[in-house]
Formats: C-alpha cells, sequence, structure tokens
C-alpha cells in the first residue's frame, strides 16, 4: 500500500473506547451497526461497525491499518455477554484484594477483552502503586490474564485539540455541531502547521521505535500538546516519553516483538526525560536572561556615554 492510493475503509466502535478504528474493507460490504470480531488496542474483541465504507487516499498518518476479522456469530456474542456478567465478580475480588493488600487504588472500570480471557482493570491512585502480589492474587483467583491500567491526566490531555476549548467551541457553533473540544471533532485541517511542526519530532502511531534509553515498544498513544508519547516495551509495560527520547523506527518485519504478554503492567505516572527537559529549557531561559542583561547594560552606557558628550 503505498501514499495516495485509493483504500476503501470502515469504522468500528469498541465498546469502552471514546473513538471508533479505522479498518480496511477491501471488497467486502458491511452494514451500519453489524456486529464484527476485530482488532482492538486492547486486543481481539467485538466490534460495531460505525459507518458506511468510504474510500478516501492512504496517508502515513493512518499507520497501519487491519482488516476486520469476521462478522461476530451468535456463539462470539454469547461469549462476550457472558464475559460481561463476570465483570461484577471480578470488580468484587478487585477491591477485596486491594483492601487486603492495603493499596491506595480506587476501581474505575472493568473490561473483559480478547474474547474473554484477559480482563482489564481501570484504576486511580494518588501516586505510584507497586501491584506486583496484587496481580498475581488477581490471576490465581480469577484464573484470567490480568492487566492493570492506572488512569491520569494524560488519558484527557491527549484527546483535547490544540486550539484550546473555546475556540474549539466557537468553532463547532459556526458549523453546527454540539460536541465538546476534542480532536475527534476538530474542524482544522491537520495538515495545519502545528500539527506538522509537532509531528515531525514525535513517532506514528502503532509504530515500533526505540527510545535513547535503549528501550524498544509500539506506540499506544501520541500527545501533540505535550510532545509526549506512550509504547508497550517489549518487557509488557505501557512507559511515558518526552518526544526527546524518540530514538528511530524500527522494521516490524526485522524486528522480533511479542504478539502478546501475561500480564501488562502501566507506568505512565511518571514521563521519563520531563525532569531533563524542564532542567534544559531552565538553562535556556536563564542563557536568554543573560543575554538580555547584557544588551540592556550595553545600551544603557551608549545612552549614559552620548549623555555626557
Amino acid at each position: 500500500m503505498n501514499v495516495g492510493d485509493i483504500v476503501r475503509l470502515v469504522r468500528v466502535r469498541f465498546p469502552g473506547q471514546m473513538l471508533p478504528g479505522i479498518f480496511l474493507a477491501d471488497q467486502r460490504s458491511f452494514e451500519h451497526g453489524q456486529k464484527v470480531v476485530a482488532m482492538s488496542d486492547r486486543g481481539m474483541t467485538i466490534g460495531f461497525v460505525n459507518s458506511q465504507v468510504y474510500e478516501a487516499p492512504y496517508s502515513e498518518e493512518m499507520g497501519e491499518l487491519f482488516t476486520i476479522k469476521r462478522l461476530a456469530s451468535d456463539e462470539d456474542v454469547i461469549k462476550y455477554k457472558e464475559a460481561y456478567q463476570h465483570q461484577r465478580k471480578a470488580r468484587e475480588v478487585f477491591n477485596r484484594l486491594v483492601e487486603q493488600h492495603e493499596l491506595p487504588m480506587k476501581l474505575q472500570d472493568v473490561e473483559f477483552i480478547s474474547q474473554g480471557y484477559k480482563i482489564l482493570f481501570h484504576y486511580t491512585a494518588p501516586e505510584r502503586v507497586d501491584f506486583r502480589s496484587l496481580l498475581k492474587d488477581l490471576a490465581r483467583e480469577l484464573k484470567n490474564k490480568i492487566e492493570l491500567r492506572q488512569l491520569t491526566d494524560h488519558v484527557q490531555s491527549a484527546k483535547i485539540g490544540p486550539c484550546g476549548p473555546d475556540l474549539c467551541l466557537f468553532i463547532n457553533s459556526v458549523v453546527g455541531l454540539k460536541r465538546s473540544c476534542s480532536e475527534a471533532y476538530c474542524c482544522l485541517e491537520d495538515n495545519d502547521h502545528f500539527y506538522k511542526e509537532k509531528r515531525s519530532r514525535l513517532p506514528k502511531n502503532n509504530a515500533l521505535i526505540a527510545t535513547h534509553t535503549g528501550e524498544i515498544g509500539k506506540v499506544q498513544q501520541v500527545d501533540f500538546v505535550k510532545e509526549e508519547f506512550e509504547i508497550l516495551t517489549d518487557q509488557g509495560c505501557v512507559k511515558r516519553y518526552v518526544s526527546e527520547l524518540y530514538k528511530e523506527t524500527l522494521n516490524k518485519k526485522a524486528t522480533p516483538f511479542p504478539r502478546e504478554f501475561d500480564y501488562i503492567s502501566h507506568d505512565t505516572k511518571i514521563v521519563i526525560g520531563e525532569r531533563e527537559r524542564s532542567a534544559k529549557k531552565e538553562r535556556e531561559k536563564q542563557i536568554e536572561f543573560n543575554k538580555l542583561s547584557e544588551s540592556a547594560k550595553e545600551f544603557a552606557e551608549t545612552v549614559w556615554k552620548n549623555l555626557n558628550l
């Protein structure tokens, strides 16, 4: 697939995800609302067709596109519903074990993904939590693969466009869209100078990359505003980095990377490289301040000299 090639696409929305995913339709036909089995960013699961099939030129910004595996069968739907019913039990077990381990964690949501073979727990915590013992106990009691995901402010900030809520709401009101300020509904062109400049310093979504810290991972999220990105490392840990630590994009075929993990941990509370970036900015500010001070001093000396002539 080359840039500019016309491709047939269709959108699929997965329960628990705000934005739909884009999939290749190839020569197949899909109807709005159909239940399908496709690869979400959390594994193979059931989603709902959220658009008609449409054509568009392929661009690099689309990243790697997947095809829908198949239409969901009655058996798929039954398994999905059974997994949904198990959420209550999973929630009770999680809360009990958190209390038992005396961890400052608050459960926000539970999802059964990968056709019910993995349980994803969304939680909040005031600080970084060592949940290794909790993870083992959850896996033993629930007899499933477990993933713990900490919700932070980054989750919301990554969805807000660069224009700010006031401008975005103003534009939306002009075109008649009564929706919140979000890149999903942004009316500005994606090739705006802001995006071009930011994108040049950041990796692409779903790309396999290497960082200057020596780690390899698949890009999960890109924050254009803060110039940060998250990757799932080959060790099964999601981490967040500043753009300066993006080293290079790797060849997926030539670089080994696990197809799945028994456990996935999230360590995004601390942004790797943020302290060094802040220190660098402070040094640059000080250098600029010194230059301005020197210029002001030279100007004052020149004025004083002219007054004394």
